[in-house]
């Protein structure tokens, strides 16, 4: 690297403690959500005893009456009973709900850092967890739930770091005009860390499955998983089709590295590729009705 723009390793370590601090500090996932996630995962808990929890955050209760009315499950009659709508969308629908509820405000803000306008991280968010659930498919993995919400929350470090990407924004710009690092080695060379390491210590604090963890750590460096190498691979690849479509491209865009063998590693073919995204953007539009 240039050694004009070599960054001075007390800045560095002043700026990870100061970011480290932030994780420390940020508001925890809602307790509602943290606690009833167990409840929907567990497959001795009835569907009565599930409305009788969620029916205790009229929001959550609001968004799964609407998705059970909505296109996407045609065909039925309108249904006004939460216990009804808990039958027809099954628990594993009733799961990504929580967990997008759950986290939709906290990626829906504008994060001007990372020049992504309001709803930016959200939809590009969404579309990687739709589409690394659609891959878990295609593939016959067992893991639907756990890589939409490692999809989900992939990028989440971002929120804690965009502050501190705007106060360092001159230095981020002439690392991206005059060297080719990848955006997160940018990151990493100016605050010491980066999103993917805040991200994936957020996720310790809000006490998520290690899995969930070490995909969130490693999702631009899949090869650095020292676990769930085919499931952190799964969400590198998805990460990498939603920002090819143009969702989610702020500073960072397309500056990523990129594993060139990631399709073939996972034996996908092309058209396993146009047929991933073709129903990724089929489910789109109604599942983003999920986080508003």
């Amino acid at each position: 690297m240039n050694a004009t723009h070599s960054i001075p390793e007390p800045d560095r370590q002043s700026r990870r403690e100061r970011i480290l601090q932030a994780v420390a500090e940020h508001p925890p996932m809602p307790a509602f959500y943290r606690d009833l996630l167990p409840h929907v995962q567990d497959p001795n808990v009835g569907y009565d005893q599930l409305a009788t929890l969620i029916r205790n955050d009229p929001g959550v209760t609001m968004n799964i009456l609407r998705m059970a009315n909505t296109a996407f499950f045609s065909g039925r009659e309108r249904i006004d009973s939460l216990r009804q709508a808990l039958v027809r969308l099954g628990s594993h629908r009733i799961f990504q709900i929580i967990v997008a509820h759950g986290v939709a405000l906290k990626l829906a803000g504008r994060l001007d850092g990372y020049d992504l306008a309001p709803r930016g991280l959200l939809n590009h968010s969404v579309g990687v967890a739709v589409t690394a659930e659609n891959l878990s498919r295609l593939l016959k993995k067992n893991s639907h739930d756990m890589l939409f919400t490692a999809g989900l929350l992939h990028d989440m470090g971002k929120v804690v770091v965009d502050a501190f990407v705007q106060e360092t924004r001159p230095e981020f710009d002439a690392l991206l005009r005059d060297t080719d690092l990848p955006f997160d080695a940018i990151e990493n060379e100016v605050l010491g860390i980066t999103h993917p390491e805040a991200g994936a210590k957020l996720m310790e604090r809000w006490h998520f499955p290690e899995e969930v963890v070490s995909i969130v750590r490693n999702h631009h460096q899949p090869d650095r998983a020292e676990v769930l190498q085919t499931e952190t691979l799964m969400i590198h690849l998805a990460d990498t089709l939603v920002y090819s479509q143009g969702m989610g491209d702020g500073i960072d865009g397309l500056r990523y590295a990129v594993a060139p063998d990631a399709a073939e590693r996972l034996g996908l073919r092309p058209r396993d590729l146009e047929l991933l995204a073709s129903e990724t953007l089929d489910q789109l539009r109604e599942l983003e009705a999920m986080m508003m």
